[in-house]
């Protein structure tokens, strides 16, 4: 199995090692990236980092998030999607995951993203892509978003729960929003082991900037059912998602791309691979963990 950690018990470097030896040396990553600063002559000044850029070097062309158009099929797939059907992506992201399931079920979905930057890249993408019309990304809130009533056969999701405070009205909203025997797929981060005081779930929510709220997954089921759905399909994916994890950042240590990245876009991935070494590592102690949620109306 492929490591996360720093060094191997027989010292040699883990995956994040080896990320980091290999752009920034042996030296300790602070020391190396002052030195190499001091070191340098005043240039040009050079264009900012591009974190979309970052993002898709990791994760491929689209996505912001692991696992790409495999992992989003094995969400939507369970919906039995038909040409009929209106979705609603709430984690349209760049736009990848929306206009997979438009060619793929020829289907109508509504894309929204919940930053502004990505949505209007996503647009951008989706226009390029002459989609423009058919998959359109919007910003929105989900803290504060209303969705038109019985407007959608069903709700997907990747990662959106556990940045959201209010949850209970978020679900709320997403019924109301669905048609009858509507259906909401999702998958998110959930608390597992220990509790929130924990040093190393404030590590993760500090590193989100502060926006990760998680849950228990007795506290999901619960709040589904309150808002009146039933839970379908709960599944474990956490050794999944790792392995989708750990296989783009294996391949991004393998390709030949990083060694003509400029040194701000390299310190950018690596603190990339620092956010992700944190959740992955989270995951191997048991305090998080992550959970499949299929639910319809009742």
């Amino acid at each position: 199995m492929l490591s996360l950690r720093m060094r191997e018990a027989d010292g040699r470097p883990g995956l994040f090692g080896r990320l980091r030896e290999r752009w920034f040396g042996k030296r300790p990553v602070a020391t190396a990236i002052v030195t190499r600063a001091v070191d340098a002559a005043p240039v040009k000044v050079e264009t900012p980092v591009d974190r979309l850029e970052i993002l898709q070097r990791i994760w491929g062309a689209g996505f912001i998030l692991p696992g790409g158009t495999e992992y989003l099929m094995r969400l939507v797939t369970p919906l039995a999607i038909d040409s009929s059907m209106s979705l609603l992506d709430l984690t349209a992201g760049l736009g990848a995951s929306p206009r997979h399931v438009v060619k793929a079920f020829e289907s109508y979905v509504t894309a929204l993203e919940r930053r502004q930057d990505f949505a209007e890249r996503g647009h951008a993408l989706s226009i390029s892509a002459n989609l423009g019309k058919r998959v359109p990304i919007r910003p929105y809130d989900p803290e504060t978003v209303e969705f038109r009533p019985k407007a959608f056969d069903a709700v997907y999701s990747q990662m959106l729960t556990s940045a959201v405070a209010d949850k209970e009205r978020l679900f709320r909203e997403i019924r109301r929003g669905l048609k009858p025997r509507g259906q909401l797929a999702f998958v998110d981060i959930m608390l597992r082991e220990g509790d929130l005081a924990d040093k190393r779930i404030s590590s993760l929510k500090h590193m989100t900037g502060g926006s990760l709220h998680l849950w228990r997954l007795r506290q999901y089921i619960d709040c589904l059912n309150n808002a009146g759905f039933d839970c379908r399909a709960l599944e474990d994916q956490t050794a999944l998602f790792r392995t989708y994890v750990l296989r783009s950042w294996r391949d991004v240590l393998k390709g030949d791309g990083v060694k003509a990245m400029r040194k701000r876009d390299l310190i950018a991935l690596f603190e990339e691979a620092e956010l992700w070494f944190r959740h992955v590592a989270a995951m191997d102690v048991g305090l998080i963990g992550v959970t499949r949620i299929h639910a319809t109306l009742r």
